[in-house]
């Protein structure tokens, strides 16, 4: 009669690996709906489009030269403020979690790196008033992590099949968010500000105050272009469990992860 349920037992490292990835599913689950609200309100009144080849005129509408030292965006309204301050709360204790608490993986220094550009990222856009580049980046993150680690609690748990179509779903959301739509969002950022500013006169205060607007846009890009290299060496590993899967040589199901935990069960 209990023979079923002592086949699922776990031992208590895989307990602790069920808890930790049930809980970081959730919590982006969370951000994930919540940072789409709160985008939904605030983009009322500006709009990008990342599919489109348009200039991304809604992360610059809104700045003006009036009684200001420097053009500047409005400053955080609605519910940007507490979703800021409850986000960086949360990346800034992933960060101490994973020194302390969380299983070591063999990424160990690229996580570190992630959490510290993304920490760097919130801190810059918030204090100088680009938060709508923050309310764009981090629900394209959160849907891709919701599925990493919903896969691995399947996983750990012993639920052999779903857990490599979770994968799969995993790898195509990463691919669209990460490689495509990323991307498109840096592109935006790093080169249209330039084209806008040749052909709408209306932006040439920036040139006046150029020193300051140059310094901000080496910190931005430079935590921007940390991330995408990240995305590229994570997707990377990716490949390598698809490949393995694809060859039979071995199986998501076996794998567990594409950002492998050190410890194996």
């Amino acid at each position: 009669m209990f023979r079923g349920r002592d086949k699922m037992k776990f031992s208590s490292k895989k307990i602790r690996k069920i808890g930790e990835n049930g809980f970081y599913s959730v919590a982006y689950l969370l951000s994930f709906v919540i940072g789409m609200l709160v985008l939904r309100d605030e983009s009322a009144n500006w709009k990008v489009n990342l599919l489109s080849n348009d200039r991304m005129m809604g992360f610059w509408e809104s700045i003006t030269d009036q009684d200001t030292l420097r053009g500047r965006l409005e400053p955080p309204t609605g519910w940007v403020r507490p979703f800021y301050l409850g986000v960086s709360g949360f990346w800034l204790g992933c960060a101490v979690s994973h020194f302390a608490i969380d299983t070591r993986r063999s990424d160990f220094m690229e996580f570190v790196v992630h959490h510290l550009s993304t920490l760097l990222l919130l801190l810059v856009s918030y204090v100088l008033g680009y938060v709508r580049f923050g309310l764009v980046i981090l629900p394209l993150h959160d849907c891709t992590d919701i599925l990493l680690y919903g896969a691995k609690t399947v996983h750990y748990m012993g639920i052999s099949g779903v857990d490599t179509a979770i994968f799969f779903a995993f790898t195509v959301c990463f691919l669209v968010t990460r490689l495509i739509l990323y991307p498109r969002l840096v592109y935006g950022i790093f080169l249209e500000p330039f084209l806008i500013l040749a052909e709408n006169p209306t932006y040439n205060f920036w040139a006046r105050y150029w020193p300051v607007y140059i310094a901000e846009y080496v910190v931005v890009l430079s935590a921007l272009f940390i991330l995408q290299v990240l995305h590229c060496y994570w997707f990377g590993l990716v490949l390598k469990i698809l490949e393995g899967e694809l060859s039979g040589r071995r199986k998501v199901s076996e794998e567990g992860d594409a950002r492998s935990d050190d410890e194996d069960d």
